[in-house]
């Protein structure tokens, strides 16, 4: 019982020291389980990806895909507060989100002519005599692309 022979602020140290190593030995080994907030299974699910295209589920943190695979690799990633779509056997894609555009009209732009930057009727009419320097005779030439709101108050 060497302890006992000690003096008070050896025996403080010694606590304190241990007291201490303890504590970073838990900090050290407590691991934080993350957690998504969306789980989506149920149906085949296509990732784009050329080592893993089709998988069983997948898991979300906010806005960002956290996991993709096995649905029971996926359920380790579950908590409490984890929100579970089940696709019923439909298929899950990856999208495209689009705020507004006409491809067709974008395609035909470059079919047509181009007046989507003119700002004046003037600037119209020259583009057009332009085009009719270039066309065929009898070849038609068809336009688009022109706001009256950008023509300003001259228009």
């Amino acid at each position: 019982m060497r302890i006992l022979h000690m003096n008070a602020f050896q025996k403080l140290l010694l606590i304190s020291c241990h007291v201490f190593l303890g504590l970073v030995i838990l900090s050290c080994s407590s691991e934080k389980k993350q957690v998504g907030t969306l789980l989506i299974h149920g149906g085949p699910i296509y990732t784009m990806d050329s080592l893993n295209p089709v998988v069983e589920a997948v898991v979300t943190l906010d806005n960002r895909i956290l996991y993709s695979g096995s649905l029971e690799n996926a359920e380790k990633l579950r908590g409490p507060e984890t929100q579970e779509i089940n696709l019923e056997g439909k298929t899950m894609t990856p999208g495209l989100i689009e705020g507004h555009g006409h491809f067709m009209g974008l395609g035909y732009n470059e079919l047509n002519l181009d007046l989507i930057n003119t700002k004046s009727f003037q600037e119209i009419i020259d583009a057009v005599a332009d085009a009719v320097d270039k066309a065929k005779p009898g070849e038609w030439i068809t336009g688009r692309g022109w706001h009256r709101e950008q023509m300003g108050s001259t228009a």
